[in-house]
């Protein structure tokens, strides 16, 4: 829990100098850059193997285009806020589920 406080804070410093993408990029690179030894130590064919490529495509863009509202919201909003949003996005999806 605490390395993801440290990004949500580091992102809303850098949020107000850059553009939320290039902040969005820039954390999606070093998370890259950590799980590096990971995927070679497992092996890059293994850990990036799928069924359904253009499905995991979708997802990382997805992903990619929530992080940058995230950080956006960061940069307009106090860190609490933020964080309790985006905690209780699930339970908000889960109710607005229910026909």
């Amino acid at each position: 829990m605490a390395v993801f406080s440290a990004m949500d804070c580091t992102s809303k410093f850098l949020a107000a100098s850059y553009h939320p993408i290039m902040v969005t990029w820039s954390r999606q690179l070093i998370q890259l850059l950590l799980l590096a030894p990971l995927i070679l130590w497992v092996g890059p064919a293994k850990c990036l193997r799928s069924n359904a490529l253009g499905l995991q495509v979708l997802r990382g863009l997805l992903l990619f285009g929530s992080t940058v509202c995230f950080v956006s919201g960061l940069a307009e909003l106090p860190l609490a806020e933020a964080s309790a949003i985006g905690f209780v996005a699930p339970v908000f999806t889960t109710a607005l589920s229910i026909p």
